[in-house]
C-alpha cells in the first residue's frame, strides 16, 4: 500500500503461541535492526473510518516506532484508519528536490 491509497491493510498475528496456525509468513522489523519471520492468521484491507475490536487481553500496542500503549483484558480498544493524523514527509522526494534546488551544495 502506499500513502495515496484509501485505508489501509489489516492482520492479526498466529501461531502455535496462540493456538492459530498461520496461513503466510511475513518478514517484519519488531526491533531496532532486527528482521523475523512473523506468522499471520488473517489479514484484509481496512477501509478508511471502519473500527475492528483488539481482542481483549494483556498486551502492548505499538503506534509508532517510538511510542505504545499497554493495555490490560479491562481496557475496550478499537483502532482504524484515519487521515486526520500528522504530516507525512516522503523523505526521497525531499531530498531530490533539495538536490534539484542546490540546497547541498557547498
Amino acid at each position: 500500500m502506499s500513502l495515496e491509497d484509501s485505508g489501509g491493510l489489516y492482520y492479526r498475528i498466529g501461531g502455535s503461541d496462540r493456538n492459530h496456525e498461520a496461513a503466510k509468513q511475513v518478514l517484519s522489523p519488531i526491533a531496532p535492526g532486527i528482521v523475523t519471520p512473523v506468522p499471520i492468521a488473517d489479514w484484509r484491507l481496512l477501509p478508511e473510518g471502519e473500527r475492528v475490536p483488539v481482542e481483549p487481553r494483556f498486551c502492548t500496542i505499538a503506534l509508532d516506532g517510538e511510542r505504545s500503549i499497554s493495555v490490560t483484558p479491562d481496557n475496550k480498544v478499537e483502532i482504524g484508519i484515519s487521515r486526520n493524523g500528522p504530516p507525512v514527509i516522503q523523505v526521497d522526494l525531499v531530498l531530490e528536490a533539495a538536490a534539484r534546488l542546490g540546497l547541498f551544495d557547498a
